[in-house]
């Protein structure tokens, strides 16, 4: 499978250098996505899973893929990479902007022990759509823009106190920002309506599309940040 972790769109940090030593990032609201088209018929889960574990995990213990679907979790257990009959049913059901959860146990030798010890990794995916919301105007003015109404607008004195922020916002069917949330604060309620009043005033988008090219909504995350010394 071709990776999939190619964000066309927006997977913006920010170029320049401030003396506040912060940066944003502005991205689809996921951390491992996966598109619908690898969701129809998957046989193992290397054919949805980009970067799963295939050459080092040999001796499983188990394999459970859940996801949540109307309040109600649903999930199957296999043996190894393999998917039953249950797994890819599940894995079907998921919709736009589902997570799916993959929780694989398994065993390693110990090279001091020379027995096996128990570990479990957890995989969760979020289906995301074929084509990506865009900012029309452009990746870098989308950048230039967030730097000089958000970023450049914080005092350097205000930058040793905030705290990373996160801000969540949907680009609807029609291209527009809305649902715009705060997820978690600077600590600072001026500058917090600065970046929602930043983000709101960004509407000319071109909205994504599903796999049968049909238009609708994308999740998105603004975050600020310290970038360490």
């Amino acid at each position: 499978m071709k990776s999939t972790f190619i964000i066309s769109v927006i997977m913006l940090i920010s170029n320049f250098a401030f003396s506040q030593n912060l940066g944003i990032n502005v991205q689809g609201n996921y951390s491992r996505p996966v598109k619908k088209q690898f969701l129809n018929n998957p046989k193992v889960m290397a054919d949805f899973c980009e970067g799963y574990p295939t050459n080092w995990i040999n001796n499983y213990v188990s394999t459970e893929i859940s996801i949540i679907k109307d309040g109600q979790t649903i999930k199957a257990i296999g043996k190894n990479d393999k998917l039953t009959t249950q797994q890819k049913e599940i894995i079907r059901l998921a919709e736009l902007g589902t997570q799916i959860n993959i929780e694989v146990k398994y065993k390693l030798p110990n090279a001091v022990t020379n027995k096996e010890d128990d570990f479990t990794m957890e995989f969760p995916l979020t289906v995301i759509p074929e084509v990506e919301a865009e900012y029309l105007p452009g990746k870098k003015d989308l950048v230039s823009y967030l730097n000089e109404n958000t970023l450049k607008k914080i005092s350097d004195a205000d930058s040793k106190k905030i705290q990373n922020t996160e801000v969540v916002f949907t680009v609807s069917e029609l291209g527009k920002v809305e649902n715009i949330k705060i997820i978690k604060s600077s600590g600072f309620d001026v500058i917090d309506k600065m970046i929602v009043d930043a983000i709101a005033s960004l509407q000319d988008w071109k909205p994504a599309e599903n796999i049968d090219g049909v238009k609708v909504k994308q999740e998105f995350k603004y975050s600020l940040q310290s970038m360490g010394c």
